[in-house]
């Protein structure tokens, strides 16, 4: 019992690639960190891949006895560390949302347990793998609340960032879910510097930045071009002000030259053409003052 527990509790650490998707524009960027709770479920699919008939799903309900429903009717609590691979197994299937059921189910019979933070945290996994993106949100909240000296607990975070970062579609009128997910990588940042997620929750930091910053831009132009200057100035301000490590600041620059132009007020216009030539010159912004 003690080789089969200390199998799986060391199940729970090495996540597998995840991809993101903003819009047209945004590629598909695979190899995230991968925490080491997962080694084995890899293991478990690449020897799968191998062969000619991958692992069997299981049923949820069975009727050996070993767990599951009877025959009679009667549910049976199953020893835990057998139903985590069952678990693994159906996952290796390609059956997330099965295997959601399955890890919660452990962690609901056996909440006391060394493998209930596992199984929560799996529960959690395997419902984003399904992209049932509120239950894997809902498991996470519950891991971060009930765990939170688990040595897995930066990656409970970064992966409630990643179920956020992968809500399709982003809208221009609705961007909640990436103020959401810029929050949560925020988060894994400055509580946990030093786990190996921060680094990539800092890409997709800049990356989230870029496209609420590219949202300003075009609220403002749609103003701009609808003649209502009052609600198109404050846009690319904001651009300036709280997106300035962006893309989009040498646009928000040219915009702002723009309007103070249309509104007569020549030195303002020209303070920001003077930034826009000086540190942006290779622009197509800039180059759009000579014409």
């Amino acid at each position: 019992m003690f080789c089969l527990a200390a199998r799986y509790i060391l199940i729970i650490l090495f996540l597998a690639p995840f991809f993101w998707k903003i819009g047209a524009c945004a590629d598909q960027l695979m190899d995230n960190p991968k925490p080491a709770f997962l080694t084995e479920y890899y293991e478990l699919k690449q020897q799968s891949s191998t062969k000619a008939e991958k692992p069997r799903a299981h049923s949820l309900k069975k009727n050996e006895g070993n767990g599951g429903v009877n025959s009679d009717g009667v549910y049976i609590v199953k020893e835990p560390y057998s139903e985590y691979e069952e678990a693994m197994i159906v996952m290796v299937a390609g059956n997330f949302a099965n295997a959601a059921v399955i890890f919660e189910s452990i962690f609901l019979q056996h909440p006391s347990s060394k493998i209930a933070p596992d199984a929560l945290l799996m529960a959690a996994f395997s419902s984003y793998k399904a992209n049932k993106i509120p239950d894997a949100v809902a498991y996470l909240d519950d891991f971060i609340h009930l765990y939170k000296f688990n040595e897995n607990i930066p990656y409970a975070y970064y992966l409630k960032a990643l179920a956020y970062y992968n809500i399709l579609p982003y809208t221009e009128r609705d961007l909640s879910s990436v103020k959401e997910a810029l929050i949560l990588f925020a988060r894994v940042v400055e509580f946990f510097p030093q786990s190996e997620y921060a680094q990539a929750s800092k890409e997709k930091i800049l990356f989230l930045r870029n496209i609420l910053a590219q949202s300003e831009i075009k609220t403002g132009v749609f103003y701009l071009k609808s003649g209502d200057i009052n609600a198109a100035l404050p846009r690319f301000y904001t651009v300036l002000k709280n997106y300035s490590n962006t893309v989009f600041l040498p646009e928000a620059l040219y915009r702002v030259a723009e309007v103070y132009n249309m509104l007569g007020l020549e030195n303002l216009a020209g303070k920001y053409r003077d930034i826009l030539n000086r540190d942006f010159e290779d622009t197509k912004w800039c180059k759009l003052l000579t014409k």
